[in-house]
């Protein structure tokens, strides 16, 4: 019975591990987001003939 519950811990997300995630996550989102950005500003620019 206690092989059926018990688990891998070196599997298991730390703290640190979770930080480092959202921190690349936000790089990513913000990455994104400037991307987005110049695409609209572009497509924009591009429709009003300047």
């Amino acid at each position: 019975m206690s092989e059926a519950i018990a688990f891998d811990t070196h599997r298991l997300a730390t703290k640190q591990n979770l930080q480092e995630l959202k921190s690349d996550l936000l790089k990513w989102m913000i990455g994104a987001l400037v991307a987005q950005t110049g695409m609209i500003v572009g497509l924009v620019l591009g429709f009003m003939g300047t």
